[in-house]
């Protein structure tokens, strides 16, 4: 029997199908075909259709596009399918989230990548840098800067000063941890190459 994982198009909200509601197999439309309400983008296999917006990665009902678009198989295997949009409003958007994931601030207003996510695929902190190293969004770098100068100055003196002892919650958020630290002092050194 093969996985498709429950983080699917299949079970989002903003599946035109399930008429806005989480709780899909209650709510379900057949008549309505399947069909992505904040990217209007038709769904041609929703169980095999993935993206960072998905209650199981924004359980805040996030309707800005967060990054692309991804396809798999039964094997769990994900591939990009579209790109992400490209446009002011959801550079600032991934933009807010990249200062709450750095400066630990989940009651912000904005919707939250903190805490335990889906234990599948890409997390949306992923997704998120990486939509903004794609789409070469210079002002990340001054976030990013910011983020390794505070982390320079409370290292070891305020242990929970950083955003990073939030996600040791379990084991993958401490991998991913070790992945994004890794990254955001990766980028700085080089991202400022690649936009200039």
């Amino acid at each position: 029997m093969p996985n498709v994982g429950s983080d699917c198009c299949l079970t989002c909200w903003f599946n035109a199908t399930n008429r806005g509601y989480r709780y899909w197999r209650e709510h379900r439309d057949d008549s309505i075909p399947p069909h992505c309400e904040i990217r209007d983008l038709d769904i041609d296999d929703p169980a095999y259709t993935y993206c960072a917006n998905h209650p199981h990665r924004r359980p805040n009902r996030d309707r800005t596009p967060i990054g692309p678009v991804f396809q798999g198989d039964s094997f769990g295997n994900r591939k990009l399918w579209k790109h992400g949009p490209d446009t002011p409003e959801v550079r600032e958007h991934l933009l807010d989230i990249v200062r709450d994931v750095f400066e630990s601030r989940p009651t912000s207003g904005r919707a939250s990548t903190s805490g335990i996510e889906y234990p599948f695929g890409l997390s949306a902190r992923s997704v998120v840098l990486s939509e903004l190293i794609r789409l070469k969004e210079v002002r990340l770098l001054s976030v990013l800067r910011g983020y390794v100068e505070a982390d320079r100055e409370t290292k070891c003196a305020k242990p929970q000063a950083t955003c990073w002892n939030t996600y040791k919650r379990n084991l993958k958020d401490l991998e991913e941890t070790r992945i994004l630290r890794r990254l955001v002092f990766g980028v700085v050194a080089n991202f400022a190459a690649q936009v200039t």
